[in-house]
C-alpha cells in the first residue's frame, strides 16, 4: 500500500509576536469558556441541573464540577500550572 505525499509549497511569513498573539487569544479564549461553562454549573442554572441529572449528580455534585471547572480555568492562565491543568480538566 503506498500513500501519496502532496508537498505543499505555500510561503507562511508569520513573525514571532504573531504567533504570542494569537496564542494569548486562544488562551483568553479558553479561559473564558471555561468560567463561563464553571459559573454555570456553580450557580446551579437549571439547564445544567438537568444535564448532569442524567448522570445522577445532584446539586451540591453540579457545584462542586463547577468550582473544579472555574478553578481550572484560572490555573490556565499561568504557564507552570498549564500542563497539571489540562489534567485537571480532562479529568
Amino acid at each position: 500500500m503506498s500513500y501519496m505525499h502532496i508537498k505543499l509549497n505555500i510561503p507562511l511569513k508569520v513573525k514571532k509576536y504573531d504567533t504570542k498573539i494569537i496564542h494569548v487569544v486562544l488562551m483568553l479564549v479558553a479561559v473564558f469558556m471555561g468560567l463561563n461553562q464553571g459559573y454555570a454549573m456553580f450557580s446551579g442554572k437549571l439547564e445544567m441541573l438537568e444535564m448532569f441529572a442524567k448522570g445522577y449528580f445532584n446539586k451540591t455534585g453540579v457545584m462542586l464540577i463547577g468550582a473544579v471547572a472555574i478553578l481550572s480555568a484560572v490555573l490556565i492562565i499561568f504557564p507552570w500550572t498549564f500542563v497539571r491543568d489540562n489534567f485537571l480538566v480532562t479529568a
